[in-house]
Parts: C-alpha cells; sequence; structure tokens
C-alpha cells in the first residue's frame, strides 16, 4: 500500500517536471526566434519598434498622472516591451497607452464642471438619478411636493388593484 502510494507520487512529480520542461522549452524557442526576427529586421533596417516605444515612453513620462494611473502606465508599458509587434494584444496595449497621453490630465474639463459648477442643471434645478421618486433636494421637508397619486400610494402605471 505504501509502496503504491510511493510510486504514484513519483509519477505525479514526473510529469510535473516534463510539463515545465516543456513550458521552459517553448519559451526558450520563442526568445530565441524574437531575437532572430530582431536580428532580421535590423539586418533589414525595419527596426522602427523601438524607436516608436522609445517616443511612447518618452510621452508617458511628461504626463502628470496620478499615482494610480502612473503605476498602471508603467505596468502596460513594461508587457509592451516584453512582446512582439506582431502581437494582436500589443496593438491593444499601445492604443490605450496612447488614449492615456492624449487625455487633458492637468486641465479641469469645462464641460465636466460647467459653467454653474458640479451638478447644477440651469433651468431645472439639482440632477436626480433616473427613476428617483424622492422629494427634490432643494425642497425642505414638509414643504409639499406634487406628485402623481400612483407615485404616493407606490403602484405602478398600468396596474389596476379592483
Amino acid at each position: 500500500m505504501l509502496v503504491q502510494r510511493r510510486i504514484k507520487v513519483l509519477d505525479a512529480q514526473q510529469d510535473i517536471n516534463t510539463q515545465v520542461e516543456e513550458e521552459i522549452g517553448d519559451r526558450q524557442r520563442e526568445m530565441y526566434l524574437r531575437e532572430q526576427l530582431k536580428a532580421i529586421r535590423k539586418e533589414l533596417g525595419d527596426d522602427d519598434g523601438s524607436e516608436n516605444l522609445e517616443e511612447l515612453k518618452e510621452r508617458v513620462a511628461g504626463l502628470e498622472l496620478p499615482p494610480a494611473a502612473r503605476k498602471e502606465v508603467d505596468r502596460e508599458l513594461k508587457r509592451l516591451e516584453r512582446m512582439g509587434r506582431e502581437s494582436m494584444e500589443s496593438q491593444v496595449i499601445r492604443t490605450y497607452i496612447e488614449t492615456v497621453c492624449e487625455l487633458p490630465w492637468s486641465e479641469i474639463s469645462e464641460r465636466k464642471a460647467g459653467p454653474l459648477g458640479r451638478g447644477a442643471h440651469p433651468g431645472r434645478g439639482p440632477l436626480r438619478p433616473r427613476g428617483y421618486e424622492g422629494p427634490d433636494p432643494g425642497v425642505p421637508r414638509g414643504a409639499g411636493h406634487a406628485r402623481s397619486p400612483g407615485a404616493q400610494t407606490g403602484a405602478r402605471r398600468g396596474s389596476s388593484r379592483r
């Protein structure tokens, strides 16, 4: 019984070791092929990928980002450095970083704050969430608010209780 259990454990360890060796072999092969590809591009004079990446890094370095955004963008830049240019994911990451670079991080958007300040809605009072049926935030309690009879009883439109 003990011998059989030991054999099963050794078989499992051997399977794990085989999988790890295959994974390492695949990664080494991929890295070798990437280096060959890089050498071929350099030989052909088509090595502008690193220059574009350096330009992108410079653009990111010039941004005044909040700490959380800086951390995320730096993480994505590192991922972009590790993967090849041909990867679909690298294009998504590059687009994400370029979009972050185009955002006005150091400016307050006039459209967001508006001329009357946050939450102001000219001519209609303060904004309320959609579907909100409580009293208006600007009306003091007990001032009375005109509502439909259905809203006071909790009955829904179209429903009839007979």
